[in-house]
């Protein structure tokens, strides 16, 4: 997944939480160049961001799938 960019839906939950410590937290191996998470909740967002030590490659946006 080196250079790709990938897109998270749900990235605050259980899953993209792990997916996403995953690919940027390892340190092991180059991570994407662009990771983009979209969650309904902001201040889960924040958290997830101070969690991971605010990555320059994530950016962050709020909304629904469903819509």
């Amino acid at each position: 997944m080196t250079g790709k960019t990938i897109l998270v839906t749900g990235g605050t939950g259980t899953f993209g939480r792990a997916f996403c410590q995953r690919l940027i937290g390892s340190g092991m191996v180059p991570g994407p160049e662009k990771l983009i998470v979209l969650s309904r909740g902001w201040v889960a967002q924040a958290k997830l961001n101070m969690y991971l030590g605010q990555p320059k490659s994530m950016r962050w946006f709020i909304g629904d799938v469903r819509d």
